[in-house]
């Protein structure tokens, strides 16, 4: 009985430890998103400052800030929320391609420093990604070992999904 009792214990503990692991680096994930979130109406608004009226930038600011809405409202890693920040991605780059392609704009300080806080942010994403990613797979092997998988089923834990973001 005893023997039983520390299984449960010790596999109890094993998993809560980590659950904790993947939401806590998931949140470190979700706050670097928010920021760059955040970077996007001041990118639109200095590009803005620097269009000629075209109709390419009202598509590429209208998708921008749509996809951010969207990407912005999923707050758990799933297939919705991965399609979601690819969708945004590619908006965000977008529109630092047109500021890329216009003269001006590309001679703007607040646009190249927006571009590179950018730049900065997604490759912190990727590198948190990374440890996500990880502890994911830690997490899905201690969820579906033998050894603990009744005490999964009773706590209703599931297998998480990896998050690849869209280039």
């Amino acid at each position: 009985m005893f023997v039983f009792l520390l299984w449960v214990a010790v596999g109890v503990r094993h998993l809560k430890v980590s659950v904790s692991k993947v939401r806590g680096a998931w949140s470190e994930i979700l706050l670097l998103m928010g920021s760059r979130y955040d970077l996007l109406p001041i990118l639109v608004e200095v590009l803005g400052r620097h269009d000629s009226g075209s109709g390419q930038f009202k598509d590429f600011r209208r998708i921008g800030i749509s996809s951010r809405d969207n990407a912005r409202r999923i707050k758990v890693a799933s297939e919705e929320k991965v399609e979601s920040e690819g969708v945004f991605h590619k908006a965000l780059g977008d529109l630092i391609w047109f500021g890329n392609e216009n003269d001006e704009a590309d001679r703007d300080i607040l646009f190249l420093e927006i571009k590179k806080e950018v730049e900065d942010l997604s490759r912190q994403i990727e590198v948190r990604l990374d440890k996500y990613n990880g502890l994911v797979s830690k997490y899905n092997l201690s969820v579906g070992f033998w050894l603990l998988r009744p005490i999964s089923l009773v706590m209703r834990l599931k297998k998480a999904i990896k998050f690849k973001q869209g280039k």
